[in-house]
C-alpha cells in the first residue's frame, strides 16, 4: 500500500485482520494433476510507504516501466499502523522449496520506508 503527496500527513492502518501461510488445508498453487505450479516466493505484507508522486491507481496508458515500480523520491510524513494481526501456519519454506515470510520489503520500494507501529500481534505456528 502506498500514500501518496508531499504536503498531507498520511497514516496507513491495517487492523484486525487473520493472515495465513501456505496450509494443507488452503487452496494449492499446484494442483493435482497439473504441471503449471506457482513456486515463487511468498509473502503476508510487505512495508507500507508513501511517495511524492505515485501511479495512478487505473494506468491512463501503457507504461515503458512496470507498474509495481516506484519512481518517485519518498515523503517523510507518512505512518504505518498495524494492530490486532493474528500470523496462522507460517513456515519458512513452502512445498516448492521458497521463501516464505511474514513480512517484506518490496525490491522497488521507495527510498523512505515509514515507521511501522505493531501493536497486539499474535504469532501461531511461525517458523523463523
Amino acid at each position: 500500500m502506498q500514500a501518496s503527496g508531499k504536503t498531507n500527513p498520511s497514516k496507513t492502518v491495517f487492523k484486525d485482520s487473520v493472515l495465513y501461510g501456505e496450509q494443507e488445508e488452503l487452496a494449492d498453487d499446484c494442483p493435482q494433476g497439473h504441471d503449471d505450479c506457482f513456486c515463487d516466493s511468498k509473502f503476508a505484507l510487505s512495508t507500507f510507504g508513501g511517495n511524492e508522486a505515485p501511479g495512478a491507481i487505473h494506468p491512463p496508458k501503457m507504461s515503458s516501466f512496470p507498474y509495481y515500480k516506484v519512481k518517485s523520491y519518498g515523503v517523510w510524513d507518512t505512518s504505518a499502523e498495524l494492530s490486532g494481526l493474528i500470523f496462522n501456519s507460517f513456515k519458512a519454506r513452502t512445498k516448492c522449496g521458497e521463501r516464505q515470510q511474514i513480512l517484506t520489503v518490496m525490491e522497488y520500494a521507495s527510498d523512505y520506508i515509514p515507521m511501522h507501529d505493531f501493536d497486539n500481534i499474535i504469532f501461531n505456528d511461525v517458523e523463523p
